[in-house]
């Protein structure tokens, strides 16, 4: 079937096709962000016993959000594993997707979870309650202030644990798009002038 896109129909319906499209679906920067190959990428804290303890570790046990494994993250002080972006540009906006889940003992009460982008908290939530028993979405968006950025993901709420899979970051919007909206806003900008 032919893409209605590309068959020169009016600037406003190729944008709004654009629109719909997959105008933010560009390339994941995350290296393994499903923890599919472990924590191969990821710079992780060392694990350490009670009281004040902390637990990172991969489980390949399955029901995982995606694929077959996923992180957990546990610490009793606030620690952070993270990955460097090394394709980010300066001057970008991305958007950064992730799901969680807060299975432990203690699912009712709210705790702190936390995303630093490039130094500076974007996510710094108290999360919780029933609806993180399941896996939960979240969706920051990120602007790029450097060439390569620092992601870390953070909590503390050990013996209790966070676990989190599929984590994405991606231009918005993808730079595939770019053209075609720019023909689309011009397109739909002659028909205005000519009407």
């Amino acid at each position: 079937m032919a893409n209605p896109c590309r068959l020169g129909w009016s600037g406003a319906f190729v944008l709004l096709c654009v629109a719909g499209g997959d105008a933010s679906a560009g390339d994941n920067l995350v290296f393994n962000g499903g923890f599919e190959q472990g924590f191969a990428g990821w710079s992780v804290p060392p694990n350490a016993p009670p009281p004040q303890g902390a637990l990172f570790f991969v489980s390949t046990s399955g029901n995982a959000q995606e694929g077959s494994n996923f992180a957990h993250l546990s610490s009793w002080n606030l620690q952070f594993i993270s990955q460097v972006l090394p394709d980010t540009v300066a001057g970008t906006d991305y958007e950064l997707e992730f799901w969680l889940r807060r299975p432990g003992p203690f699912p009712p009460f709210s705790a702190p979870f936390r995303v630093r982008w490039e130094g500076q908290f974007v996510f710094n939530q108290l999360v919780g309650g029933e609806q993180l028993l399941d896996w939960t979405r979240f969706t920051v968006p990120l602007h790029s202030n450097f060439s390569g950025s620092l992601l870390e993901f953070g909590q503390s709420v050990f013996p209790d644990e966070w676990h989190i899979d599929t984590i994405s970051v991606r231009q918005v919007p993808a730079p595939s798009a770019l053209p075609l909206l720019a023909l689309g806003g011009a397109a739909a900008l002659r028909r205005r002038r000519r009407a």
